[in-house]
């Protein structure tokens, strides 16, 4: 009431994730030099005693794909962590009051993961050609 103004405009996630990428994109390189150095738990390794899939007779292999160059000129951002057998996923998220920021990090197992960096000869011999 009186004289004050508090402006909070409301926006749908992907233009709030792009407008505060500043804020976020730090936040997800931290969290993957975490992730790198074993301080998050992961997901594949809640299966103890899994030989990624090899015994079994299939095996979900899954390979992350680069940013592409249009992507990147609208303000995106790299969200996705990939380790050797897991992908975390980065959720970049604004609370109700449109003020406060947080990321959600949801990681999910797979047989084999491999990076955008991976040629097809690798994702082969990995995969299938065991």
């Amino acid at each position: 009431m009186g004289n004050e103004q508090s402006i909070v405009r409301n926006m749908d996630k992907r233009t709030a994730r792009r407008e505060y990428a500043s804020y976020f994109d730090p936040a997800i390189q931290k969290y993957r030099r975490e992730f790198a150095a074993g301080k998050h738990p992961s997901a594949a390794a809640t299966r103890a005693g899994d030989d990624g899939g090899r015994d079994r007779g299939v095996r979900v292999c899954v390979r992350k794909r680069p940013l592409f160059q249009h992507e990147t000129g609208q303000g995106e951002y790299d969200v996705l962590t990939a380790g050797q057998r897991d992908v975390v996923v980065h959720d970049a998220r604004m609370h109700s009051d449109m003020r406060n920021m947080f990321l959600n990090h949801h990681c999910f197992g797979f047989d084999a993961v491999f990076s955008e960096a991976a040629g097809n000869d690798q994702v082969y011999a990995g995969s299938v050609g065991h």
